[in-house]
């Protein structure tokens, strides 16, 4: 009966092998184990009790984080490798909010093939306050109250005709579509009246009056087709310098001062005007004896919406002024 080989017996997670009570002279083989990748190899048992050869070098599957689930993304780069322990975090993606929780890499469906599992994190879509379709001519109450990845119709107000339009709230949180071509058709009706007379026949022997009287109505009816043009929207990003910035974000007359100033540097009416202000989030960590009231960088997201009645290519407050404005004016300006 030949000796059991004892020695160079392949070991380790990565390794799966038939080599255990092998005895001299017969063979076993040693291959990667389900989630690893390799070459298989064949080993022999000598009489010196060592196995032959040289285990497989086996390497871990890659478990690819290039599809999430629905909402989140993966922030792991191209993924986390089988058997390391290392994980994954599944954060809720661009235009929603939520948590976060961590996937791992494991077969799947027993092997051999590997994929990130877990559970995804609850994530809500983010309301869309940007490019939202305005204008007296549309009816736009369908798109009120929508959110990321939603989508509404804008259609024309009573008495104004044109095709409805949809528009998707896209993970920016503005509205992506096209508004409609909304035309009014008036209609003018004239009547005219012609009254015609004839009187006073007279003979010798006796006399004749004859009277008739005879009205005729024309109507005529003129159509007139008013197309209106659509609103401009024009949509940026302001970033100020201020101290305590939480304090400066918060003060309502703040925010009506920022949008007033706007409104002044560009010359159009404070109504045009809506903005947002945010904290930009800093990176610094403060000392034990810093003061705590820092100074600190505000973000200003500013909606500046042209009625579609303003001459397009003259005056200051046209499309093509309030933009030549915005591109050449300093954030001082505005405050």
């Amino acid at each position: 009966e030949g000796r059991p080989c004892t020695d160079n017996v392949p070991t380790g997670t990565s390794i799966s092998h038939n080599c255990n009570g092998v005895t001299t002279g017969n063979n076993c083989t040693a291959s990667c184990a389900a989630g690893y990748t390799g070459n298989a190899v064949q080993m022999t048992c000598q009489a010196n009790g060592a196995l032959s050869g040289t285990p497989p070098s086996c390497t871990a599957k890659l478990c690819s984080a290039t599809n999430p689930p629905p909402q989140t993304a993966f922030a792991c780069g191209s993924g986390v490798r089988f058997g390391s322990g290392a994980t994954c975090a599944a954060t809720c993606a661009t235009g929603f909010t939520g948590g976060m929780s961590d996937y791992t890499c494991g077969l799947q469906g027993g092997g051999p093939s590997v994929s990130l599992g877990g559970t995804p994190p609850s994530c809500t879509a983010q309301a869309c306050i940007y490019k939202v379709p305005s204008g007296s001519q549309y009816d736009t109450a369908s798109c009120n109250g929508k959110a990321v990845g939603q989508s509404c119709v804008v259609s024309c107000s009573t008495g104004l005709a044109g095709v409805p339009q949809t528009f998707t709230c896209e993970s920016d949180r503005a509205f992506n579509g096209t508004l409609p071509v909304c035309s009014t058709t008036t209609l003018t009706t004239t009547t005219i009246t012609t009254t015609v007379t004839t009187t006073a026949t007279t003979m010798t022997t006796k006399t004749i009056t004859s009277s008739t009287t005879s009205q005729t109505t024309a109507t005529i009816t003129a159509t007139t087709t008013v197309t209106t043009v659509p609103d401009t929207v024009i949509k940026g990003i302001i970033k100020m310098t201020v101290s305590n910035p939480a304090a400066f974000v918060k003060d309502p007359n703040v925010t009506a001062a920022v949008a007033n100033g706007i409104a002044t540097a560009l010359n159009v009416p404070g109504s045009w005007v809506n903005v947002t202000l945010s904290v930009v989030a800093s990176r610094r960590l403060l000392g034990v004896n810093e003061r705590r009231l820092q100074s600190g960088t505000v973000q200003v997201d500013y909606v500046i919406t042209i009625p579609g009645v303003t001459p397009a290519g003259g005056g200051a407050s046209s499309p093509a002024n309030v933009s030549a404005t915005l591109g050449s004016a300093d954030a001082t300006v505005f405050t």
